[in-house]
């Protein structure tokens, strides 16, 4: 009898983890012989890489923008003001430095602002 409880208890957790990957999502598979089974679909980090790429360039575009609008010299004052600040405030300014394609997009920018 107590075998009996132990498989019974056994299948009661394998029914409750596969109804836990189902709640999921789930998917019918169709298997070779012609048996529609229902299998939970693995999980999976989709990572969209041109919505990342468009967060970048518009980034780079509002440092631009940033850089034309308010003159190299002011901008780095408020940079170095910046990196004065707390951790995070250090790592903005870091993230704000002028560099290359910030100021190729400044100087394009620049008539537009100005």
């Amino acid at each position: 009898m107590a075998y009996h409880d132990q498989t019974f208890g056994k299948r009661l957790r394998q029914l409750d983890r596969s109804h836990r990957r189902a709640s999921r999502g789930s998917k019918a598979v169709m298997r070779p012989d012609g048996l529609i089974v229902v299998q939970p679909r693995r999980f999976s980090l989709y990572v969209p890489v041109r919505s990342i790429f468009l967060l970048v360039i518009g980034f780079f575009v509002f440092k631009g923008l940033m850089l034309a609008h308010l003159g190299e010299t002011r901008y780095s004052e408020r940079v170095t003001l910046l990196s004065q600040g707390t951790i995070v405030e250090q790592g903005g300014a870091w993230a704000m430095k002028i560099d290359k394609p910030t100021y190729v997009i400044a100087k394009f920018l620049d008539p537009i602002v100005k």
